[in-house]
């Protein structure tokens, strides 16, 4: 009774090692597919980030040209403004015409 209980145990430890076995061959085959698409879903990220750093980069540099046109444009508007406001200064410094004289026929005085 002993022999067939001990050949009971052995078999069934057998069994049992069969089955862990199996379960961690199961295990080890998941975890590799986990890991192979945790793979794949990193490069697809990284790609994605490199695209979209390179977005940014492309809206940064057209923005600081944009910044820089206005600038330019404000400083040529500015300049303008200040030849104009020195003509129109120089002009009636050097007006000839009476103050009653009549500009444009309009009516309007200096």
């Amino acid at each position: 009774q002993n022999l067939q209980h001990s050949e009971r145990n052995r078999r069934e430890s057998i069994e049992a090692a069969v089955e862990a076995t199996q379960t961690l061959r199961e295990v080890r085959e998941e975890l590799a597919r986990s890991q192979a698409f945790a793979l794949e879903e990193k490069e697809k990220y990284e790609i994605q980030l490199k695209r979209r750093t390179a977005k940014v980069q492309e809206l940064k540099k057209a923005l600081a040209d944009v910044v820089k046109e206005q600038e330019e444009v404000k400083g040529q508007q500015s300049s303008w403004w200040q030849r104009m406001s020195g003509m129109v200064c120089a002009a009636s410094r050097t007006a000839v015409e009476p103050a009653d004289a009549p500009i444009g026929g309009a009516g309007l005085r200096l």
